[in-house]
């Protein structure tokens, strides 16, 4: 959601009422006019697009790093340190 400015449009679709179905089309309707007016006429940019695609590379880049470290001192704790429980800890990888 940062990454995309905090914009939102929440839907309810299992609502019946004609009205509430019309505001939640107009607010949609209004937040792609004002992407597209800041992007000059486009949906998204070129720039946009790499500058999010760059970001999730380094996120997952960071993810993998930290895992790795947590591995790595686990089982540098369990051979080298001789910690009394050998249980190895889940590893959380996102």
């Amino acid at each position: 959601m940062i990454l995309c400015g905090n914009r939102k449009v929440l839907f309810d679709n299992n609502t019946k009422d004609k009205e509430k179905q019309l505001r939640q089309v107009q607010q949609l309707v209004s937040l792609v006019n004002m992407v597209m007016s800041h992007n000059g006429g486009q949906p998204f940019t070129n720039e946009l697009f790499k500058e999010l695609k760059v970001k999730t590379f380094y996120i997952v880049f960071e993810n993998i790093f930290w895992n790795i470290l947590f591995i790595i001192t686990n089982e540098f704790n369990t051979h080298c340190v001789g910690e009394s429980n050998n249980a190895r800890k889940p590893t959380k990888i996102i």
